[in-house]
């Protein structure tokens, strides 16, 4: 452990036909396995301009599958399993388990946010100095990040994949009486609109980059 902070990437495996399966509307299975491919190794890029925080990469459904391994090769991050029987099982189980080694922050994201600006994660690690935990709003109802300096009996009962999420999960930490900060919203890459904002925003920023570099 080099760092008090541990930043987790709850990852699936790039498998054709079992990841953004609602973009197959436009693209094949096999389109939408290499874009949720990209989506991660950007997420790690991201992640590494996080300063003083470990990555990890918690991997569904096994750490051994090849693509994690050549990420783990060329990125340098640690893999980490998830374990639970759904998503927030896992989750509450990364942060027990990873502040249960000596790490006084856990912040999760996923990897369907490739263009999240990095000082959102680092201030949601600023914002459990003075908070119990922190979570990063989405625009379709979810999170696209959360994160703790101690454990978040929060999971149960959520009914993932739908617009109630983060609702009902400040919901259960106030019943708990945990203190929170809510970061800046953000959208996740779900749908087909999803993705042709990301390649709007990206394309003005590329092309802002490139004005400067001039």
């Amino acid at each position: 452990m080099s760092s008090r902070h541990a930043l987790i990437i709850f990852a699936k495996a790039p498998i054709p036909g079992q990841v953004k399966t609602r973009l197959q509307t436009h693209l094949s299975a096999e389109e939408c396995a290499e874009l949720h491919a990209s989506f991660i190794i950007d997420t790690i890029r991201i992640a590494n301009r996080v300063a003083g925080a470990d990555i990890f990469i918690s991997c569904h459904p096994d750490i051994k599958d090849p693509f994690f391994q050549k990420v783990a090769h060329d990125h340098e991050v640690r893999l980490i399993p998830q374990n639970g029987n759904d998503l927030g099982e896992r989750m509450a189980n990364a942060i027990r388990d990873t502040l249960s080694i000596g790490y006084q922050k856990v912040v999760i994201i996923g990897s369907d946010s490739p263009d999240l600006p990095p000082e959102y994660i680092q201030e949601g690690f600023r914002r459990l100095d003075s908070s119990d935990m922190v979570i990063g709003p989405s625009t379709d109802g979810g999170y696209y990040l959360i994160g703790g300096r101690k454990e978040l009996p929060l999971f149960d009962g959520i009914p993932w994949s739908s617009n109630k999420v983060f609702e009902m999960t400040l919901k259960k930490a106030r019943g708990y009486g945990l203190t929170l900060s809510v970061l800046n919203q953000w959208y996740d890459i779900d749908t087909w609109e999803d993705l042709l904002r990301f390649r709007i925003s990206d394309s003005v920023f590329r092309a802002q980059a490139n004005q400067k570099i001039l």
